[in-house]
């Protein structure tokens, strides 16, 4: 069956044959049949995502399911829903019905937006909104005009604010008519984020974002386990707390349209012969209210005393089970209870009294409660969990003046493992970079697969004759004071004879800057397009545009970048790409490991990650099969310390060379 559809495939759309996606499809068909996880590791060029798009959709059609399609990048989900799945609908018919789910934050909602207008005394907000009616789907990724965040929390559509089929927008609004839509579909189109969360809601016994699938496919697993344990972490955010509190209630406003919503709806309602049961309910209220304030406030201040250091990157809370909180933390949870009762009592006022035209206010004074009372909920379960089994962090905000509180497991394998992989089972993990040595340990050991079919799929790109990967042996090692002098120099020396054409990939900000800094003083042929300066997809776009190109980027710019040809022949690798040693989760999960055998979470833990990393920076090179370039790593280490034995046979089978500095510029 499947080599029919690819028969079909070729001949109508005059496809060169390969024999690796055809390979590819029937393992995951074999995976799918035995109901057997598989894990693929799949090179650039293999044609991986036809290569599980074709099984795992002949499979819906064939038995009546839905299935999901998850990816980590939008460049891949624009490939997968305007070239892949069309093209595939042309092949299995109009059965196929594919849509991308997002969450609720993308879309406009056009109350909010109505409001803003109306508000406003000029005619400011024109082109948003004529660029908005140019959207079909209301999604911000659509809309033609520069939206700060400012702006966008303004107009977006969020939880907190909707009034759900009590709004005068429901039968337009754009995220509902996007629900409406998903239950005719089959393919669902998601990110990692929306899949990780529908598992969450789902597993707290609601209705999820997504309908009941039985087959998902993982493209770009590589980047699954961060963004698991994101979910599987528990945060407590003073700021976001306290601006909640706010919302609720404020005696720091000069008029009723500024003050909080318990004010607005007790104001609203003064009016109607009630004032017998405002004046039962707003004291007990409000000096609830200013009860959690001021307790969080002494509970904040208590912590910043005891962690003396805390920065914006964040300290690690040793010791947090011995803080004596219990007090302060008792009189957060009492007068929440009591402000619990009270606002349900004021909302069921609301709704028995049909008098009172209150519903708006009524829905947002609830949804507005909910989640202040959802973070509270968040912090008694951060001082009620097993100390043991997670690993706390405190940092600053951003203003340097709240604190966030945070907690994550050390592993998240077992229940992700049991929770999710067991109870999926048809679940198909692919991606450029799984493997290290060809062992897909690590990945599994992280995400706790037990059993799976494994493979390694061979793309057809020639990178003996096609890619070079040269090694300076004359630099200074990074830790060498000379080393951003040096490297920096011959980065300047080698772009300028090469025209650009080259991108410079960091694993630190502060490297980064040195050495944009560097080129824009030294250089005035070079176009240097530093990250930060425009925002991603706009330096891309000038990369690719303007001849004597530079992009300097970090951590997103290691992966989902897909320039083809000529305009990108060089990427620099600057230092290799460890995790920070004193980050709280890397070195808990590094003392974690050591503990139960000495020594070993170098091996285990931080050369694996290093080792993905380092595939996917390389793999930024070559995007199609007529591409040609060099790969410099700058780092030395990768060939005069045993451990880059490991990295180098993990890289494609390119020609390696090590050669000084000099050498490398008459390349």
């Amino acid at each position: 069956m499947i080599e029919n559809i690819y028969k079909e495939l070729y001949s109508k759309y005059s496809f060169e044959e390969r024999i690796n996606q055809i390979e590819m499809s029937k393992i995951i068909e074999e995976g799918i049949n035995t109901n057997t996880p598989v894990l693929l590791e799949a090179e650039t060029g293999s044609g991986k995502t036809l290569g599980y798009l074709i099984p795992s959709i002949n499979y819906a059609l064939k038995e009546a399911k839905n299935i999901v399609i998850s990816t980590n990048t939008l460049n891949l989900q624009d490939q997968i829903l305007n070239k892949e799945l069309p093209l595939l609908k042309e092949i299995f018919g109009e059965s196929i019905k594919y849509i991308l789910i997002k969450g609720r934050n993308n879309y406009v909602c056009k109350r909010k937006l109505e409001e803003l207008v109306m508000n406003s005394n000029d005619n400011k907000y024109i082109d948003l909104i004529n660029n908005i009616k140019k959207a079909p789907n209301g999604d911000r990724s659509e809309i033609k005009y520069r939206i700060n965040n400012e702006l966008w929390n303004l107009i977006k559509s969020d939880k907190d604010t909707t009034f759900a089929t009590k709004c005068p927008y429901y039968k337009s609004c754009y995220f509902y008519t996007m629900k409406n839509k998903i239950e005719n579909c089959n393919v669902f189109v998601v990110n990692h984020h929306i899949l990780m969360l529908d598992h969450i809601i789902k597993q707290e016994g609601n209705a999820g974002l997504i309908p009941k699938y039985d087959l998902v496919v993982v493209d770009e697993a590589h980047n699954l386990e961060n963004i698991v344990r994101r979910y599987y972490s528990l945060t407590f955010n003073f700021k976001e707390v306290f601006k909640n509190i706010g919302q609720l209630y404020s005696n720091k406003v000069k008029d009723i349209e500024s003050a909080g919503i318990i004010s607005k709806v007790l104001y609203n309602i003064s009016n109607n012969n009630v004032e017998f049961f405002i004046d039962d309910i707003k004291e007990i209220l409000l000096s609830n209210i200013d009860n959690i304030y001021y307790s969080l406030v002494k509970l904040m201040k208590y912590i910043s005393e005891v962690y003396k250091k805390i920065t914006i990157s964040g300290l690690l809370a040793k010791n947090i089970d011995k803080l004596e909180v219990s007090g302060i933390l008792e009189e957060v949870f009492e007068s929440n209870l009591i402000l619990k009762k009270e606002i349900t009592r004021l909302v069921n006022f609301l709704e028995e009294r049909d008098d009172l035209d209150q519903n708006n206010l009524r829905i947002l004074l609830s949804n507005i409660y909910n989640n202040l009372d959802t973070q509270l909920n968040t912090l008694q379960e951060i001082f009620d969990i097993n100390f043991e089994k997670y690993i706390y962090w405190i940092n600053l905000e951003n203003d340097n003046v709240y604190l966030v509180i945070n907690a994550t497991p050390y592993s998240i394998s077992k229940e992700f493992g049991e929770n999710f992989i067991e109870k999926v089972r048809k679940i198909i993990m692919v991606s450029a970079t799984l493997s290290v040595g060809k062992s897909f340990k690590y990945i599994k050991n992280n995400l706790g697969i037990e059993d799976a079919i494994e493979k390694n799929i061979k793309s057809d790109f020639d990178y003996r004759n096609n890619m070079n990967i040269f090694l300076p042996d004359d630099i200074p090692l990074p830790n060498e004071k000379e080393f951003n002098e040096v490297a920096s120099s011959f980065i300047l020396d080698y772009v300028e004879k090469n025209e650009g054409k080259t991108f410079v990939l960091f694993t630190s900000y502060k490297d980064l800057m040195f050495v944009s800094t560097y080129l824009k003083n030294s250089s005035k042929k070079l176009n240097v397009l530093t990250q930060g300066d425009l925002d991603r997809m706009e330096l891309i776009k000038n990369f690719k545009e303007n001849k004597n190109s530079i992009l300097l980027g970090t951590d997103s710019f290691w992966e989902g970048v897909d320039v083809q040809g000529e305009a990108l022949s060089n990427v620099i690798i600057y230092k290799l790409p460890f995790q920070v040693p004193d980050d709280p989760i890397v070195s808990s999960i590094c003392d974690r490991l050591n503990e139960i055998k000495a020594n070993s979470s170098f091996i285990e833990y931080q050369l694996p990650y290093a080792v993905l990393k380092m595939k996917q920076g390389v793999g930024r090179l070559l995007r199609s099969k007529y591409d040609k370039g060099n790969i410099i790593i700058l780092d030395k280490r990768i060939h005069k310390k045993n451990y880059g034995k490991t990295i180098l046979k993990s890289l494609p089978d390119a020609n390696i060379e090590i050669l000084d500095i000099k050498d490398i510029l008459l390349k």
